[in-house]
């Protein structure tokens, strides 16, 4: 039998998609499993996805990036967030008690009983494997020694208020 994967000639962040669409190819061959990847451009790849991974289509790329825990977790992997419920679960993924922690830790001013609530995510979503984490990127900057202040934020925003540079002369 073989699997389909979906992916994208490019676009939003996405890490070299079609080169890593093979190194996945790659890898399932090596455990004995076929992969068909289909490739679309930007706009129609998430057209397709956002729609919902349906039959025939076994998984797709994405890539995300957001500023805080619980975005991504509200709008791609509760149950809830079904395509047809206008989220963007594309893979249609449903465990009620991933729904009930995410929705504890949104709601709770502690920042120690949020940590424990993502804590117990992490734990049922490797159970559960809805999403396979193939790359993480890296945040980087070169600035010369005259700029001073500048820090790297883990929401890849530049606060650029404190930055300064000092004056050199030719």
């Amino acid at each position: 039998s073989e699997l389909t994967l979906y992916a994208t000639e490019g676009g939003a962040g996405m890490l070299s998609p079609k080169l890593m669409a093979e190194a996945i190819q790659a890898d399932l061959a090596a455990v004995g499993l076929k992969l068909k990847i289909e490739t679309f451009e930007w706009n129609t790849y998430l057209t397709k996805v956002n729609a919902g991974l349906n039959e025939g289509v076994d998984m797709a790329q994405m890539a995300w990036m957001v500023n805080d825990p619980d975005t991504l977790l509200h709008l791609a992997l509760r149950s809830e967030a079904a395509p047809e419920f206008g989220g963007f679960n594309s893979g249609h993924y449903s465990n009620p008690e991933i729904d009930a922690l995410i929705q504890a830790a949104r709601t709770t001013a502690s920042q120690s009983e949020r940590a424990d609530l993502y804590r117990q995510m992490e734990r049922q979503l490797h159970t559960d494997v809805p999403w396979v984490f193939v790359a993480s990127w890296r945040q980087n900057a070169i600035a010369s020694d005259s700029v001073q202040g500048m820090t790297l934020q883990p929401s890849f925003l530049l606060h650029l208020n404190s930055v300064t540079k000092s004056q050199t002369k030719p």
